[in-house]
């Protein structure tokens, strides 16, 4: 993000200040998508417009998860797995 944007955390507040950080993310998160995807597509793909490449990445991405799709056994199990693993970490005892 550093070197797309000289200063960051100036931009960041604005869009956090207006209640908009999830929107810049999100939009980042696809143009950084698009840029890996013309990079592999300039050095890789022969026979295929960027147009058709890239709408194939987009139709083989897997949609995200709902909140419907996740049950609640699922998030009991792992909050356990997660409190089983934390229950023996001490973070005053020294590492040798």
């Amino acid at each position: 993000m550093f070197s797309r944007y000289g200063n960051a955390e100036t931009l960041l507040d604005g869009y956090i200040s207006t209640g908009r950080f999830c929107m810049f993310l999100k939009e980042f998160e696809n143009l950084c998508t698009e840029e890996r995807a013309w990079d592999v597509w300039k050095h890789k793909i022969n026979g295929k417009s960027f147009a058709e490449f890239y709408s194939q990445i987009k139709k083989d991405e897997k949609p995200e998860a709902n909140a419907e799709e996740i049950n609640s056994e699922d998030v009991k199990s792992t909050v356990c797995q997660s409190l089983d693993i934390l229950s023996g970490f001490n973070p005053y005892e020294e590492v040798s």
